[in-house]
């Protein structure tokens, strides 16, 4: 039979006693979602709307839902509630997974054991007009309307860098933060007097390096040194976490700019030549600060990444997430992602301040619409 019983209706749960068989009626109590240091190993972890699958397996179409199964256990995602499914580990689809998730219009993230993105897949519903394709293609044409937007999207990006110095250094009164926040006070200054593309983004490496040099000043513990951004492969823990938090934050923004009528392929500050997608690389430089690099912060402060436990080791000196770490940072990601600021009076989460984002550059591309980047404050 079927446990009704065991679900909640309306709020409500029910609980019938054995001796009378008479049902209580509770109204349910809802806890707030704790987010533990070292959470549990499961084949699927679901955060809001999104499915993380780390472990090995098979997914399929089961009736109408999406079965995932290996030898371990079977789990079903719900179709009509699910906003993306990101893999991590190695999976076979069935004949009629693909299928069915293009007629729902759901997409799909690939990543190799490393973090690296290999590939997605989109459904062939998300609807393009050519119209704004034009339009896109016009601005990104156009020296002078592209060299305004791109002063304000990388303004903004130096913007919520120093926000971060500025918070570390109210706690710690150290003298490199402090020429650090200078520093990128002046670079903003000194882009928003650049006169073309190149010479913005010579200013923004810069200001970069200056940034990241104060990394370890802003995460200040012995087993987390970061010294210096090393990528393909990171060599160690904390480029590790880099990589990972900007490729996991890269799918999320290509998820929703697929779901509008842009390009992705054409950016704004990223030169749109042999790359299949430059415009989340171009929005991700806002949101980078605010996401990665604090749940960086957050995992390492609170203890709830360890060096031992965490990662591990390639033959050529590569360090690498393990599938414990994956879980652990990819439930502060979701989590940096889900928090909630107040703007104009009103809380939103940073997951529809990066959905507005996009639409204030749809906006811009379509009308003409003045653009205002998103700036912490």
């Amino acid at each position: 039979m079927f446990p009704a019983l065991s679900r909640k209706y309306l709020g409500y749960d029910f609980q019938k006693d054995k001796g009378t068989n008479v049902i209580s009626i509770y109204k349910h109590s809802y806890e707030k979602p704790h987010f533990y240091g070292k959470w549990h190993c499961s084949v699927i972890q679901k955060i809001d709307q999104n499915y993380h699958i780390i472990n090995n397996g098979v997914l399929n179409r089961k009736d109408f839902t999406i079965l995932f199964e290996n030898e371990e256990k079977k789990m079903y995602i719900p179709i009509e509630t699910c906003g993306s499914i990101n893999i991590y580990s190695n999976v076979i689809f069935g004949s009629s997974f693909l299928d069915y998730i293009n007629s729902k219009g759901l997409n799909v993230n690939i990543f190799d054991k490393y973090g690296n993105f290999t590939g997605s897949f989109h459904s062939e519903h998300h609807y393009k007009r050519s119209s704004t394709l034009l339009k896109q293609a016009s601005v990104y044409n156009e020296a002078k309307k592209r060299h305004e937007i791109c002063i304000k999207i990388e303004t903004a990006s130096l913007h919520n860098q120093r926000e971060n110095l500025r918070y570390f250094y109210k706690h710690n009164k150290k003298e490199s933060l402090k020429k650090a926040i200078e520093y990128m006070s002046d670079s903003i200054n000194e882009m928003k007097k650049s006169v073309s593309i190149n010479q913005l983004l010579t200013i923004e490496a810069r200001a970069k390096q200056k940034y990241l040099q104060s990394f370890d000043d802003m995460i200040e513990n012995e087993e987390f040194i970061f010294e210096k951004r090393t990528r393909r492969p990171p060599m160690n823990e904390v480029n590790a976490l880099i990589s990972f938090g900007n490729t996991f934050l890269y799918r999320r923004i290509a998820n929703e700019i697929y779901k509008t009528a842009l390009d992705i392929r054409i950016g704004l500050v990223h030169s749109a030549n042999s790359r299949s997608e430059s415009l989340n690389l171009d929005i991700a430089e806002i949101f980078k600060p605010i996401i990665v690099d604090r749940a960086i912060f957050t995992v390492i402060h609170n203890s709830q990444i360890n060096k031992k436990l965490h990662f591990e080791v390639e033959d050529n000196g590569g360090v690498y997430l393990n599938n414990n770490g994956k879980r652990i940072f990819i439930k502060e990601l979701e989590k940096k992602l889900g928090s909630k600021i107040s703007i104009d009076g009103q809380k939103i989460s940073y997951e529809h301040i990066i959905k507005n984002e996009i639409y204030k550059i749809v906006k811009f591309i379509q009308e003409d619409e003045k653009y205002r980047p998103f700036k912490y404050t």
